[in-house]
């Protein structure tokens, strides 16, 4: 496992050239060897670092056949869905992010995934919500903390989208 891990780091270290090489090396040996599940959630994590976001889905749905019921890749597949397609988070993306937090309700990176979704669809309770929880669990002197910190405080500004006029009677 250790020397995986170090071939993932060794990996980003590396100028592109190199990277794209252990990438695909990377790639090749899991067409013979599928049922490694590090093994494709390096891949997709190493294909997001490249910003080849419809491969790190493809490599996350594999893992996520080796291991369904995984919060972090369930909310990492949904992230490199929304990166694949302009930060669309809903359709399977929110499918996972629900996924995921059926599992466990605490997570944070789901969380804030689902509040992002319910902020763009204009669900401003439910983003409330998911940002508030999880800015709970975040220690408050982080990055993230602050991060949506910021984000709830965009809640407090946003407005809702004008409801449609209803529709004539007949």
């Amino acid at each position: 496992r250790g020397e995986r891990w170090e071939a993932a780091v060794t990996l980003h270290e590396g100028d592109g050239a190199d990277v794209e090489r252990m990438v695909g090396g990377l790639a090749a040996r899991l067409r013979s060897q599928p049922d490694d599940l590090e093994g494709w959630i390096v891949l997709a994590r190493s294909y997001e670092y490249l910003k080849r976001y419809d491969d790190a889905v493809v490599a996350y749905q594999k893992a996520m056949a080796l291991a369904p019921d995984q919060p972090l890749l369930l909310a990492d597949y949904a992230d490199a869905l929304a990166s694949a397609r302009d930060g669309d988070l809903e359709g399977p993306a929110r499918a996972a992010l629900d996924a995921a937090l059926a599992i466990d309700p605490d997570h944070p990176k789901s969380l804030a995934l689902s509040g992002m979704a319910a902020f763009k669809r204009g669900d401003l309770p439910l983003a409330r919500q998911r940002w508030e929880r999880v800015l709970a669990l975040l220690p408050p002197d982080s990055e993230a903390a602050q991060r949506i910190g910021a984000d709830l405080a965009r809640l407090d500004t946003a407005q809702l989208p004008a409801a449609p006029p209803p529709a004539p009677r007949v």
